[in-house]
């Protein structure tokens, strides 16, 4: 479909118009100095004619320079509307305005810090001690300075009851008491849980029954505990949580985890807000560090599961050397233990098995067969 064309009447009639008035206005202003020029050189006057034009062509410069100056200048204002910053800065604008926009800014500034969530519980504290202070001091009251007046727009009382509790999954809420854990990632805290269990477990190791203990002191507690029940009782590096309480569970230190426990209660929230995709709210990490809590208060020390696991540890030890010396001596081998175990001079089920008639060489062997079996 054809467009149709439109004529642009009012603007031809402008033009015309514009270009008409132009021209009678040039010849009119050009008539006046022609005649002066032709009766000079009529009159044979040269000095008239050249003071006429000069006279005119200094006006007519003139008048470029002047139109030029206002063509810039409109350019220039038509440019900077609108302008590339606000005119605010002192010398821009009047006085009496610039400290009206300063008294904004302060507002503003004062609204911005008053409505963002923060602790507000000294500023309560401040705000009630401000207050007891003005009503014993009545007498005052237009004695105060007119800096403090408007020096907050929001009071905290009043901001705490709009934005009611804080919280945030993955973090402690930020209007706790410091002591009670304030602004704590709960990440930080929930990996570092099966480094606490692991040293909970640890410490409840037997002591070492060839360490001399001192009989007559009635404080124990430095007697060194076992070394092959602290290894025992450690979690190795690539052994899951799940796993390691199962380890502790069969040594006696916990409850199995498959049975309703509080071993069994914790993993299950560990798991979750271990392997979750979602950050643990408040109340989740409180009853993770309430289960957590639980489970150590419920782990107690089991030396005699753990000594008979240590002796089934030495026999099997014991069992895998003579294997190894009869393969390698044949039937000359002599045997390791000829029921040669002597009970332990302190009390507790621990054995100390001698190697009969064994070389030096032979006992290295088996030190070395021992170590390997063990790690």
């Amino acid at each position: 479909m054809a467009r149709s064309i439109q004529i642009p009447y009012f603007k031809l009639w402008y033009s015309t118009a514009f270009i008409i008035c132009f021209l009678l206005a040039l010849i009119l202003t050009i008539v006046s100095p022609a005649d002066l020029v032709y009766q000079s050189a009529k009159n044979s006057t040269l000095r008239d004619v050249i003071s006429v034009a000069a006279v005119y062509v200094a006006t007519a410069i003139l008048c470029f320079f002047i139109w030029a100056s206002r063509i810039y200048t409109n350019r220039a204002i038509l440019r900077d509307i609108p302008k590339t910053y606000v005119p605010i800065d002192a010398g821009e604008i009047p006085k009496k305005v610039r400290k009206m926009i300063e008294r904004q800014w302060q507002r503003s500034a004062m609204v911005a810090w008053d409505s963002r969530p923060r602790d507000v519980s000294q500023e309560v504290s401040a705000e009630l001690a401000e207050e007891d202070g003005e009503l014993e001091g009545r007498r005052r009251l237009f004695h105060r300075k007119i800096s403090d007046k408007g020096s907050k727009v929001i009071p905290a009382r009043t901001a705490r009851r709009a934005w009611g509790h804080i919280t945030h999954p993955g973090w402690s809420s930020p209007a706790v008491a410091l002591g009670e854990g304030q602004s704590i990632e709960y990440w930080t805290v929930l990996i570092e849980l099966p480094h606490l269990l692991e040293a909970k477990a640890v410490s409840l190791a037997p002591a070492d029954p060839t360490f001399p203990v001192d009989s007559s002191s009635i404080d124990n507690s430095e007697s060194q505990p076992d070394p092959r029940a602290v290894s025992l009782l450690q979690r190795p590096a690539g052994m899951g949580l799940r796993d390691y309480l199962s380890h502790l569970s069969s040594l006696g230190v916990i409850e199995p985890p498959e049975r309703p426990s509080e071993a069994a209660n914790f993993l299950e929230q560990y798991e979750y807000a271990r392997y979750g995709t979602k950050a643990l709210t408040e109340q989740q990490f409180q009853q993770l560090t309430s289960a957590f809590a639980k489970l150590l208060t419920s782990m107690v020390s089991n030396p005699a599961q753990i000594n008979t696991v240590l002796e089934e540890s030495d026999l099997e030890s014991l069992d895998n050397m003579s294997d190894f010396m009869r393969s390698a001596y044949g039937d000359t081998a002599p045997s390791v233990a000829d029921e040669a175990s002597t009970e332990s001079e302190v009390q507790g089920s621990v054995r100390h098995y001698a190697l009969a008639s064994t070389s030096p060489s032979e006992i290295s062997l088996g030190s070395v067969i021992i170590t390997s079996i063990n790690d």
